[in-house]
């Protein structure tokens, strides 16, 4: 039986932790909570409604070019395989979680802006190194924030207009 596919959008809620597997294997892994928004009108505004927080995971070149990328509270689309793991705790609990393993993630375009270029990859006797971009960037090839000047445009603001465009 196949696993279901799914389509993510939300805010990364953790900073990814990448690391490899005995064999070499980079993975990633972090949260993204998606947000579940309503109108309310006695407020007149859009609010949150509830939210739910899903595991995600990418591997290879995906993970790397992955951590190099998002941070924490960036806006993404995701898009993946959605398992179940399965686990007791060392008191006997039975616990659950979810986890989606990532095809393609991406800024979410109707939150952010995105300066984005090519990954470069070299291949040195059989092992796989990620060449970062030596330019100081942030997430999705904007200017580090830390490490420059304010500036009006660009970078990972917010959208002035929260509606849904429905």
């Amino acid at each position: 039986m196949a696993l279901p596919h799914v389509q993510l959008a939300g805010n990364i809620a953790s900073d990814p932790e990448l690391r490899y597997t005995p064999q070499g294997h980079a993975v990633v892994t972090f949260s993204v909570a998606c947000n579940k928004r309503r109108w309310d009108q006695q407020q007149n505004q859009w609010v949150d409604d509830s939210v739910t927080f899903l595991r995600c995971e990418a591997w290879g070149n995906l993970a790397t070019n992955t951590a190099d990328t998002i941070a924490k509270g960036m806006p993404v689309v995701i898009t993946g395989t959605l398992r179940q793991d399965n686990w007791e705790t060392k008191n006997g609990e039975k616990r659950t979680t979810y986890v989606v393993t990532i095809a393609t993630i991406g800024p979410n375009l109707a939150y952010t802006v995105a300066n984005v270029h090519r990954a470069t990859t070299n291949n040195n006797a059989g092992q796989q190194t990620h060449t970062r971009n030596q330019s100081p960037t942030g997430g999705f090839g904007q200017q580090d924030a830390c490490n420059s000047q304010p500036q009006n445009t660009g970078g990972f603001a917010q959208s002035d207009n929260e509606e849904p465009p429905f």
